[in-house]
């Protein structure tokens, strides 16, 4: 492993490597168990996004691509199942949901992280990544709850602040 520059294990136990020949030097090890996400060492300058739940949300953004892999990381580990990044909106027995009120024509919308609790309850989560665009996820959060009252509904902006959160009635949160 003398050709690895960096070796880190992120949130989820994945381990991450880097280095001019950190693919040959891990592939024998971990790649065959699916365990390890290798990174270019290259001059790129683009970020290297994380897809272990999904494709990117957005590439021009990775700091909100990266806050819903954590997201997801997390309640995987708390024994939540049904894991989806950016996919449309479905309800705890996975059907699609849809806005019963839709706003500007949108029927559906796609959370930034949605899980199945233990308990069976659904949560989804929206990040705001832009105080410009607070008025639009609060119009698309109110939507999400018309569309299914019995999930647990979040909008946080990206630096982790609660903007808004609604638990239907008798649901236990967290």
């Amino acid at each position: 492993m003398g050709s690895i520059t960096t070796a880190q294990v992120v949130v989820d136990g994945t381990l991450v490597v880097s280095g001019v020949s950190a693919g040959l030097a891990i592939s024998a090890t971990c790649v065959d168990m699916g365990v390890c996400s290798m990174a270019s060492n290259s001059s790129s300058s683009a970020p290297v996004l994380s897809i272990r739940y999904g494709p990117p949300h957005t590439r021009s953004n990775p700091t909100h691509n990266e806050a819903i892999e954590d997201e997801l990381a997390v309640r995987e580990g708390a024994g939540h199942t049904r894991l989806d990044k950016n996919k449309a909106q479905r309800d705890s027995s996975g059907d699609r949901v849809f806005d019963t009120s839709p706003v500007k024509g949108t029927r559906f919308r796609k959370p930034d992280a949605s899980s199945l609790r233990p308990d069976g309850v659904r949560h989804n989560t929206n990040y705001v990544s832009n105080a410009k665009d607070l008025q639009r996820e609060l119009d698309a959060f109110e939507a999400m709850i018309r569309a299914d009252p019995d999930a647990i509904h979040e909008l946080y902006m990206l630096n982790g602040t609660l903007v808004r959160r609604y638990v239907p009635p008798g649901v236990q949160y967290p």
